[in-house]
């Protein structure tokens, strides 16, 4: 299956591309992390694959309409 042809099954099947997807898997693992784990964003950006703290913030914010500061 070429590159093309998976990234337009996915699609179908998951209503979203694979890399949004997947950005969301990292970010819904990291709510789980700030609210069941306790753990702070400083901890964990790096533990779902974010290089960067504020890059992490921004995204959570833009998922989840709150800061992980206040989700937790």
């Amino acid at each position: 299956m070429s590159v093309s042809t998976f990234k337009r099954v996915f699609k179908k099947h998951y209503q979203q591309s694979p890399i949004k997807w997947f950005q969301n898997q990292r970010l819904e693992y990291a709510a789980y992390l700030l609210k069941k784990e306790k753990r702070k964003s400083s901890e964990i950006f790096d533990l779902v694959g974010y290089e960067n703290h504020s890059n992490f913030i921004k995204a959570f914010k833009n998922k989840f309409g709150v800061t992980p500061k206040k989700l937790s």
